[in-house]
C-alpha cells in the first residue's frame, strides 16, 4: 500500500506521468512495495496552501483531469478553509498567538557590514503542508481498511541530484520512498520524460514551481518571473507584504518580531529590489535547508 505526496513540480510531476503510463522503467527499477513487490500507488495528494501561483492551479487542474481518466485517485487538501495569507494576517491583525508564519527576512549585516536578511522562525510548511497529508493519508487508509492500523509506503519526488533531502519517515504508520532516486533519475532526466508528455487535451506539459506567491525563499529569478510574467501574482506578493507592513507599523510589531519582517531574503520591498541580475549565492532554498529553516524537501514535494 502507498501513496504519492504530489507538490506539482517537476519532479513529482514526472513521478506521476512514470505512474499514470505505468512505466516499465519505474516497475523495473524502483522498489515500488515495502516488500519490493510491483505495486502502484494507490492515491495522490497534494496539499494547497491557497496561495500558489495560479499558473501551478492550472497545472494541477490539468493534472487532476488526467489522474480522474486514468482511474487514479487524486485528492487536494488545506490545512485550514481559508488561504495560508489569510490566516497569517487575520490571526496577527485580531492579536492572536499560534500564527504559522512563513520564513519572513529581518534586516541585518553580514560580517563584511553588507545588508542581508535574516530568516525568523516559520510553521507553514508543518501546519499547511505536512500535518494536512499526514492528516489525510491516515483518515484514506483508516476508511480504506477499516483500521488505524497499517503501514504504508509515502512516494516522494525527489531526485538523485537532491539527496541531501532525503530522510527517514520517523513513523511506524509510514515510511518514505524515493522511487526517482532508485531509478538514478536526476531533475534534467524528469524535464526530458515530461518533454514528451501531454495533458488530456494534448497540450503541452507546463510546470511553475510550487511555492506560495510571497515565499520568502525565492531567488531574484524566481521573483523576476512573478513580476514579468504575471501581474496577478505579482500584485497578491505585494498585497501580503503590505498587510504585514501595516500591522507591523501599527503594532510596533509583527506576530511578536520586533524587527520590520520581509517576504524576500534581501529584507526590503519587493517593489525595491533589483532584478536585473541573478543570485551570485548558493540558492536559499537549499542553504537555508541544511541548517533547519527551509522546507527540507518537503514543502510541495
Amino acid at each position: 500500500m502507498s501513496y504519492v505526496s504530489f507538490g506539482a513540480g517537476t519532479q513529482s510531476t514526472a513521478l506521476a506521468f512514470l505512474v499514470i503510463n505505468r512505466d516499465e522503467r519505474l516497475r523495473e527499477r524502483a522498489r515500488l512495495g515495502p516488500d519490493d513487490s510491483p505495486h502502484w500507488p494507490d492515491i495522490f495528494l497534494f496539499a494547497d496552501t491557497g496561495d500558489e501561483p495560479r499558473a501551478v492551479y492550472r497545472h494541477t487542474w490539468e493534472m487532476a483531469k488526467l489522474f480522474d481518466y486514468h482511474d487514479i485517485e487524486f485528492r487536494i487538501v488545506r490545512g485550514e478553509e481559508r488561504s495560508l495569507s489569510d490566516h497569517v494576517i487575520e490571526k496577527a491583525d485580531d492579536g492572536e498567538g499560534g500564527i504559522s508564519t512563513p520564513p519572513l527576512f529581518v534586516g541585518g549585516t553580514d560580517k563584511r557590514g553588507r545588508h542581508t536578511g535574516i530568516p525568523i522562525r516559520r510553521s507553514c510548511t508543518a501546519d499547511f503542508k505536512a500535518r494536512p497529508l499526514d492528516r489525510e493519508a491516515k483518515r484514506y487508509w483508516t476508511e480504506r481498511l477499516g483500521h488505524d492500523d497499517f503501514s504504508v509506503v509515502q512516494w516522494l519526488g525527489i531526485s538523485s541530484d537532491e539527496k541531501r533531502r532525503m530522510r527517514e519517515s520517523g513513523e511506524l504508520w509510514r515510511f518514505y520512498r524515493y522511487p526517482l532516486i532508485e531509478m538514478g533519475w536526476t531533475r534534467w532526466h524528469c524535464q526530458q520524460y515530461l518533454q514528451g508528455q501531454t495533458y488530456l487535451d494534448g497540450s503541452p506539459v507546463e510546470i511553475v514551481r510550487s511555492s506560495c506567491v510571497y515565499c520568502p525563499f525565492h531567488s531574484k529569478e524566481e521573483w523576476r518571473h512573478i513580476r514579468d510574467s504575471d501581474s496577478d501574482d505579482w500584485a497578491r506578493a505585494k498585497a501580503f507584504q503590505d498587510e504585514i507592513y501595516s500591522i507591523y507599523e501599527r503594532d510596533d510589531g509583527f506576530a511578536g518580531v520586533k524587527k520590520k519582517p520581509h517576504i524576500n531574503r534581501w529584507a526590503k520591498p519587493i517593489e525595491e529590489l533589483d532584478l536585473s541580475d541573478d543570485d551570485d549565492q548558493l540558492d536559499m532554498w537549499d542553504e537555508y535547508a541544511f541548517q533547519g529553516v527551509g522546507c527540507v524537501g518537503h514543502c510541495g514535494v
